[in-house]
């Protein structure tokens, strides 16, 4: 959905909540179709995303000082170590 409203309102917003949906961990929608089509891969990507994810949030606290991607990985993280 949200690609189809960047599509048509041109909001930048709406693609970052697109790419970041489309990410392949568990609970998001990327994470769910890769559990879908490639059960036995799904836990190990998901580890290793939110890895890339935590060190992609630490440069932009550095860089831009912005902190909710930092908030969003932990949500991730807690969530993950649940699942």
């Amino acid at each position: 959905m949200n690609l189809i409203l960047y599509i048509f309102l041109k909001d930048k917003y709406n693609l970052v909540l697109f790419a970041l949906n489309i990410l392949p961990i568990y609970p998001l929608d990327g994470g769910r179709i890769v559990m879908l089509y490639f059960p036995k891969i799904s836990k190990p990507l998901s580890i290793f995303m939110l890895c890339f994810a935590s060190v992609a949030s630490v440069y932009l606290l550095i860089t831009y000082k912005s902190f909710s991607l930092i908030l969003i990985v932990a949500y991730l993280a807690a969530y993950c170590v649940n699942y």
